[in-house]
Parts: C-alpha cells; sequence; structure tokens
C-alpha cells in the first residue's frame, strides 16, 4: 500500500510538472522576432523579444525549477519605439526600454 501511494505521489508531481513554453504561443501568433536578448541568470533570468515593425516587445521568465522542468512565461508585453534602422547587425546592441505609462501632470506647488 505504502508503495502504491509512493507511486501515486510521484505520478501526480511530475504531471503537475508541465513544460509550458509561452515563447511558442507568441512565436504561433507574431513569428519570428527580431531581436532576442537575454538576460540574467538563475533565479533572475529574463528573455526579451522584439519586434520593431510594431514596436512591441514580450518580457520571458521561468518558474522556479518543477523537477528538472522548468517553465517559461510571459511576464509582460510592452510597446516601444524602435530606432530608425531595425537591423541589429547596423546599430549598436543596447536595450531598448519599455514606454512609460501615460501619467497625469502632478503640480510643483499647492497653488
Amino acid at each position: 500500500m505504502g508503495l502504491a501511494v509512493a507511486s501515486l505521489c510521484l505520478l501526480l508531481f511530475l504531471l503537475s510538472c508541465g513544460n509550458r513554453d509561452d515563447r511558442d504561443d507568441i512565436r504561433n501568433q507574431r513569428g519570428e522576432p527580431d531581436e532576442i536578448q537575454t538576460l540574467g541568470s538563475d533565479p533572475f533570468w529574463r528573455e526579451l523579444w522584439f519586434y520593431n515593425r510594431d514596436g512591441i516587445g514580450y518580457e520571458f521568465r521561468r518558474t522556479a525549477s518543477c523537477g528538472s522542468n522548468r517553465e517559461v512565461y510571459l511576464f509582460q508585453s510592452f510597446n516601444f519605439v524602435p530606432l530608425p534602422d531595425s537591423t541589429s547587425a547596423s546599430r549598436p546592441q543596447g536595450l531598448k526600454l519599455p514606454l512609460a505609462p501615460e501619467s497625469p501632470t502632478l503640480p510643483l506647488s499647492p497653488n
């Protein structure tokens, strides 16, 4: 009985550790990105995908390990201003920062 319970627990653990990769969904929707930047290392790994023509980017992160499997999930999507020449070979490499959301102008004094 104890071996059956242990086997069942192991099976449930393995089934709950998926191999989800949200990059596949974005790739199927939009095609290959124009540029990919991989930043950091575990546990702070991030991957940024840039679609220059549309000014849309995606940030992916990984979950903590679940056994030997990790899932890559879409953390955020963002807009950015593409550089005039969007070919990565002819421009310096650098991180494109997401555009800040529009915010109301705050008064400088209480008047």
